[in-house]
């Protein structure tokens, strides 16, 4: 295994991080206190189940896409055996890693819990496999194939069927000297995170669903005139909702492109 992904997991681990005002809420109504950071100073994790932990600091140790493919360069394509990641994860808690916790412009160092730790290096995905040929056919297919083999290691491409359709489309645009990105690949993974098709069909019918029900929100997005006028005026409709139709959209219509018979 290489020693840069145990050196990387450590760093990431080590990183300051922001407490939100939710999880702040969370930490002192569990601990029974107004202040997080001194609840969490006085706290010992020992006394507490593990279950307790997670739910008030996992939102904290979570990682990223970003942070998985950094990962990428140095995975063998069937990624680490369950040995090679107790042992990693061993590894890491061996070191007591510190953190640094950030509230209200105020901050305490915090012992990482094991049960933390765990929780991160096993989310980062490190021991979900690829197989050669899907391996080999995304460097065809990407400039940067790294953050696409990435996300191809997440839960949902692992089940059997979704695995399947995977090959099905790599093996469709490799034949087509297609072309797809990051950011299509993100999305193709949303979509079959909600929807779970077994096949390109299946996916594309999916696809074109989405279409329709935007086409149908657009002749008439809600049916109360008040509701509708406030809608309109407000930022989160006028902004964020806005962009993410508008790239939801433009996503949906390059891969029906991409995956229809020509």
């Amino acid at each position: 295994m290489n020693p840069a992904i145990e050196q990387t997991i450590r760093s990431h681990l080590i990183r300051s991080r922001n407490l939100a005002a939710k999880q702040a809420s969370v930490i002192c109504t569990h601990l029974d206190g107004d202040d997080p950071l001194e609840k969490l100073a006085d706290v010992s994790f020992g006394a507490l189940e593990e279950y307790e932990i997670e739910w008030m600091l996992a939102g904290l140790f979570t990682p990223s896409d970003q942070d998985r493919v950094i990962f990428e360069p140095w995975l063998p394509v069937a990624g680490l055996t369950a040995t090679q990641l107790d042992d990693l994860i061993d590894a890491v808690s061996s070191h007591s890693p510190f953190c640094t916790l950030t509230f209200d412009q105020r901050r305490i160092t915090l012992l990482i819990p094991s049960i933390l730790i765990n929780r991160y290096v096993r989310l980062l995905h490190l021991d979900h496999p690829l197989d050669d040929a899907i391996a080999s056919q995304l460097h065809e297919i990407a400039d940067h194939p790294y953050p696409i083999a990435s996300l191809a290691r997440q839960d949902v491409w692992q089940s059997p069927p979704q695995h399947q359709l995977l090959r099905q489309i790599v093996s469709t645009l490799c034949n087509r000297s297609s072309r797809i990105d990051g950011d299509l690949f993100s999305f193709l993974t949303e979509m079959v995170y909600s929807g779970r098709p077994h096949s390109v069909a299946t996916l594309l019918t999916q696809l074109r669903n989405l279409l329709e029900s935007y086409r149908l929100e657009q002749e008439h997005p809600v049916y109360n005139p008040r509701l509708e006028e406030y809608q309109g005026n407000s930022v989160r409709s006028s902004l964020c909702g806005e962009q993410v139709k508008a790239r939801r959209l433009a996503m949906t219509h390059s891969w029906i492109e991409l995956l229809i018979d020509p």
